[in-house]
């Protein structure tokens, strides 16, 4: 009896950072912390204002289960840009009028995608084709972080990019995390900050960014950079938005 209680006992100690190396488990909890993965479907639709610290801004509305994006911004010469992806293609719209550029459509279609997944990153940790791996562990102002890398399986999106997530161990969400922009060759790592606020339904959503450009994969920040900072507000869910009312 004694050796049965001892087995027992010894199969509920295993060690925490066992544990730990569970990447998959550690990505489960931190969707479950902004959520689950449900939770933005359950939202259907958004609209916010998302401002940045270059004085720019922008209106963004998404439908999330066809991740419809939309946004109508105002440049320095005060045109009106309007930019949408179905999902499949782009359209652009300067003061109304069709822009068929190449170049400008490509820029569109990166806006539009980028602003989606900086919003819903977090939910979709768990997307099809995306790879984890445990990294370690680092302490940053006496808070313990788990790292854990995300890439994604050949032919998976358009660009081979690589995050190193900064989880929490007391929160489980994401407080920092680094990454690179293949599309517009920056392979060396920028730092994300993020802070979080329940906007609707347990949704947690990320209302301020700020990032800064990064020497190495450790987070070690260049001497040259500048902080940048993102802010979004004025969250609207259940718009009722179609692909057709969503640019109206």
């Amino acid at each position: 009896m004694k050796h049965l209680l001892f087995l027992l006992f010894a199969g509920t100690c295993v060690p925490a950072h066992l544990y730990a190396q569970d990447a998959g488990g550690l990505i489960d909890a931190v969707i479950e912390a902004v959520g689950g993965s449900e939770g933005l479907h359950r939202l259907e639709d958004v609209q916010y204002e998302y401002r940045r610290s270059d004085g720019s801004s922008s209106l963004e509305r998404y439908r999330f289960n066809q991740e419809i994006s939309y946004g109508r911004s105002r440049d320095e010469a005060g045109h009106v840009r309007e930019e949408y992806y179905n999902g499949h293609t782009t359209t652009l719209l300067v003061d109304g009028q069709l822009v068929t550029d190449p170049a400008e459509k490509e820029k569109a279609r990166f806006h539009r995608k980028t602003n989606f997944y900086w919003l819903a990153m977090m939910h979709k940790l768990k997307d099809p084709g995306t790879v984890h791996r445990y990294a370690g562990t680092d302490t940053l102002e006496g808070t313990v972080y788990h790292l854990v890398d995300v890439t994604f399986e050949e032919g998976v999106g358009e660009a081979r990019d690589r995050y190193r997530l900064y989880i929490n161990s007391k929160t489980k969400l994401v407080d920092r995390f680094l990454y690179t922009v293949e599309a517009m060759n920056r392979m060396t790592p920028t730092l994300m900050e993020v802070d979080y606020k329940r906007v609707a339904e347990g949704v947690r959503l990320p209302v301020e960014s700020r990032s800064h450009p990064a020497r190495d994969w450790s987070g070690t920040l260049t001497a040259n950079g500048e902080w940048r900072v993102s802010r979004r507000d004025k969250f609207r869910f259940h718009n009722g938005f179609t692909p057709e009312t969503i640019r109206q």
